[in-house]
């Protein structure tokens, strides 16, 4: 419940954050990725109650901030011409981590019976993919 009500608020905020044209889209939307990579680590890590809900707030405000800028750099990046077939390719991209996912981590805790594994696990290709988005930025056109 956290995650969906801080997701509303980072919609809302940083929609309206992003419409500023000093703002860089593409880059907030990479710290966004990063960051719920490193909150979703992090989580293994909180041993009380209010750290994980402090962890969850953070996570929902980046997912917010996330989701609400694909729309605005796909119109960006491919034009009104190619920005459907890019936010298509996105969700179709999403929806295998969203279907293989909870089975992989459940695997994970089977043979670990841990969930530090599945959680680090989890928060790794988000990191390596928006480090990787920005080294894509640092080359010239």
């Amino acid at each position: 419940m956290c995650i969906g009500v801080a997701s509303t608020v980072g919609r809302v905020a940083f929609g309206l954050l992003s419409d500023h044209e000093k703002v860089n889209r593409v880059l907030l939307q990479q710290i966004s990725l990063f960051s719920i990579g490193v909150f979703t680590m992090l989580l293994v890590a909180a041993n009380a109650w209010v750290y994980m809900i402090l962890l969850c707030l953070g996570i929902g405000l980046a997912d917010g901030c996330f989701f609400s800028l694909l729309g605005p750099i796909a119109f960006d990046l491919c034009g009104p011409e190619g920005a459907a077939q890019a936010i298509g390719f996105v969700n179709a991209l999403s929806a295998i981590s969203v279907t293989l996912g909870p089975t992989i981590a459940g695997k994970l805790f089977d043979h670990f019976n841990s969930y530090t594994v599945p959680f680090l696990s989890a928060g790794a290709p988000l990191i390596l993919g928006a480090l990787g988005l920005f080294a894509i930025m640092c080359v010239k056109n």
